[in-house]
């Protein structure tokens, strides 16, 4: 059986290779909720994922809350803010 460890790892290595298509995590169309970035596949706001966790919440409450976002797309998102935070700050 898969299992979500074996999932996530798998989901990790093929983002952090740069294997994966990026439109796996994040999407942004204009006819879906008007170009603002979601969780590719759904109608969630990434900025939904953020305000949770601002507010004390985990990301298994966020996932409940959102059920169609998969916690592979939450760890790759949050993997994908963390390089560019780190890009940015080699940057300075």
């Amino acid at each position: 059986p898969d299992t979500d460890a074996g999932k996530l790892t798998r989901f990790k290595t093929k983002y952090a290779s740069g294997d994966m298509d990026p439109r796996q995590v994040v999407a942004s169309d204009a006819d879906i909720m008007g170009g603002v970035p979601v969780f590719a596949g759904t109608r969630v706001p990434v900025d939904s994922l953020t305000a949770h966790l601002r507010s004390g919440s985990t990301i298994d409450e966020f996932l409940d809350d959102f059920p169609s976002v998969v916690r592979e797309q939450v760890e790759a998102y949050l993997l994908y803010a963390e390089q560019l935070v780190a890009n940015e700050a080699v940057g300075q």
